[in-house]
């Protein structure tokens, strides 16, 4: 359904950065959050063996 005054492509993707944002809140802990919004990568936070469980699962 419409929504009035919203582009429904710019509405679908904020919301998927809002989705993935949450993921990510409740994946890492507050000093790895911090570290990202430090302008760290994922691939610097993340232990190798998150990063390929989260590979292995996407790959589903």
């Amino acid at each position: 359904m419409p929504v009035p005054g919203y582009d429904l492509d710019d509405l679908d993707e904020s919301l998927r950065e809002r989705l993935a944002q949450r993921a990510l809140e409740e994946m890492l802990d507050d000093e790895e959050l911090a570290r990202l919004e430090a302008g760290e990568g994922l691939t610097d936070v993340l232990e190798p063996e998150e990063i390929s469980r989260l590979l292995e699962t996407e790959a589903r």
